[in-house]
């Protein structure tokens, strides 16, 4: 989405106030808040959903067996 929108990861920080940290993490698949999914979707006027893809990983499975 940053690409479609020509915006870059230090932009987007400074759109969102979010750390550097953060969006490393959330490019490299790594959890990050809600809150902070919140601030990017505000700034960049779209929804969760378009920003977040959710996996199954093997080891949560066993919580829900």
């Amino acid at each position: 989405m940053l690409a479609e929108r020509r915006i870059t990861k230090t932009e987007l920080c400074e759109l969102t106030g979010i750390s550097t940290r953060t969006v490393a993490n959330m490019t490299k698949g790594r959890d990050v808040t809600l809150y902070s999914l919140g601030r990017i979707c505000e700034a960049l006027h779209c929804e969760v959903a378009d920003i977040v893809t959710f996996t199954s990983e093997p080891e949560y499975r066993s919580l829900f067996d």
